[in-house]
């Protein structure tokens, strides 16, 4: 990838950790020290690789927020999943949330995700790391009905969630499987 790109990112990252918001800049390249060119260029093609999106048009400016494949690749030092193996190994030990086959009736164990959220969260290197434990704990105290469901359960925990939002997709996964099993 480009510098200018791993640049841009890394601004658009910086920015979101400090303001929770998206990063507004010039289309004429000025507040990147690039010319409009590189970087029309260099959203087009963050854009098109589903690294960041435009959460609102301005004219003469790009208002830019980073996807969560965006986020985790600033966050692994701008290396693509690709980059870290060239081989596929495959030890299967325990497949957690897994389906392989073509089984007509799949069993997710809730205690499993649960479990693979808290690994996440270890291996995170977020300074919210105290706070991502406790909402993995509030969500195993939900799955097992030790806390009821109430709107309003995690709003103490929104700009956590805003900071870290690769752990959006947990929550809602454990969720949903515990609100689909019977």
């Amino acid at each position: 990838m480009k510098d200018s790109r791993k640049k841009l990112l890394q601004m658009i990252y910086d920015h979101d950790q400090t303001t929770g918001g998206p990063l507004q800049i010039r289309a004429d390249g000025s507040d990147t020290g690039n010319d409009s060119h590189t970087l029309r260029n260099d959203v087009t093609y963050l854009k098109a690789n589903n690294f960041v999106f435009e959460p609102m048009s301005i004219m003469r400016a790009y208002v830019l927020r980073l996807t969560e494949k965006g986020e985790c690749l600033v966050e692994n030092g701008f290396k693509l999943p690709s980059d870290f193996s060239t081989s596929n190994i495959f030890n299967i030990e325990n497949a957690t949330n897994s389906v392989i086959g073509t089984q007509t009736t799949v069993t997710l164990n809730i205690n499993n995700a649960i479990q693979e959220a808290r690994t996440q969260v270890e291996s995170c290197q977020s300074d919210d790391k105290a706070e991502l434990h406790q909402i993995i704990n509030l969500l195993e105290m939900i799955t097992s009905e030790q806390v009821p469901v109430k709107k309003g359960l995690f709003s103490k925990f929104s700009g956590i969630i805003q900071r870290n939002s690769w752990i959006a997709s947990p929550i809602t996964s454990i969720l949903l499987n515990w609100l689909t099993t019977l």
